[in-house]
């Protein structure tokens, strides 16, 4: 019988696929990228609004915050705006509206700033866009020079006329009923208040001998024993007005002295 010879057949060869990647997939891993600082940034916006939420109450407009220009958006939108502003309307723990920054802090970490900071600024008057054009040309001036505001710190401000609203105004620390210094997750920033002073009180304390005293410590020391501080009030009664200026002046310069010695 003849013999059959069993004939093996080889697998049919393959193209190997080109290790280089392809546009889908590079544009995949761009996406990718873009999604996790998103994600990251989302997280610290969202820790963060909750955070001023538990200090301040419920957002006014419920819901909604502010673009740097003044226009409401929902929390979605103001999440990636970069940062926005928020307002809280008064309550028994606030008898004034309470306007903040909301990411500035962010941004400025993420531009390599070695201080993280958002703004406040506690408001009298019921119309409260004046404050929130306050605190958005005052951190576009933080943005623009690079340097962070401090404590003590005058600077002046041009806003759009939107009402009453003073054009000097005085960087301290919060009051004791808001933190300092907050973590909310993304990173610890630092909370600093905004303080509306008129063109006298401005002048007061820059008329000061600076080497007896620093005038803008004695010019927050009289705010504060005035019953003024921590509150921006553009119809105010100026301090030096007032009938008692002299001595809330003088005891506020004795005890900034007597610190310095």
């Amino acid at each position: 019988m003849p013999t059959k010879h069993a004939h093996s057949s080889s697998p049919a060869r393959v193209p190997a696929k080109s290790r280089r990647p392809t546009r889908a997939a590079s544009a995949k891993k761009k996406r990718s990228a873009r999604a996790t600082v998103f994600t990251a940034t989302a997280r610290g916006w969202i820790a963060r609004d909750r955070k001023y939420s538990e200090i301040f109450g419920v957002l006014q407009p419920r819901g909604r915050v502010f673009t740097p220009a003044g226009d409401p958006v929902t929390l979605q939108a103001g999440s990636k705006l970069g940062y926005c502003l928020a307002q809280y309307a008064p309550h028994p723990d606030h008898v004034n509206w309470i306007c903040v920054t909301h990411g500035l802090s962010q941004v400025t970490l993420q531009r390599g700033r070695a201080s993280q900071i958002e703004l406040i600024v506690n408001w009298h008057q019921p119309e409260s866009a004046p404050a929130l054009a306050v605190l958005s040309a005052a951190a576009q001036m933080m943005l623009s020079s690079g340097k962070p505001l401090t404590p003590g710190e005058l600077i002046t401000l041009t806003v759009p006329d939107q009402g009453p609203c003073p054009k000097h105004w005085l960087v301290a620390k919060p009051d004791e009923s808001v933190p300092h210094k907050l973590d909310a997750g993304g990173g610890p920033f630092h909370m600093l208040l905004l303080m509306g002073i008129s063109d006298a009180e401005m002048e007061f304390a820059t008329k000061v001998n600076p080497e007896l005293a620093d005038g803008r410590r004695v010019l927050l020391e009289a705010l504060r024993a005035g019953g003024v501080y921590p509150v921006s009030d553009p119809l105010r009664l100026c301090l030096t007005r007032r009938r008692d200026f002299n001595r809330l002046w003088e005891n506020a310069f004795r005890m900034i002295c007597e610190e310095g010695k």
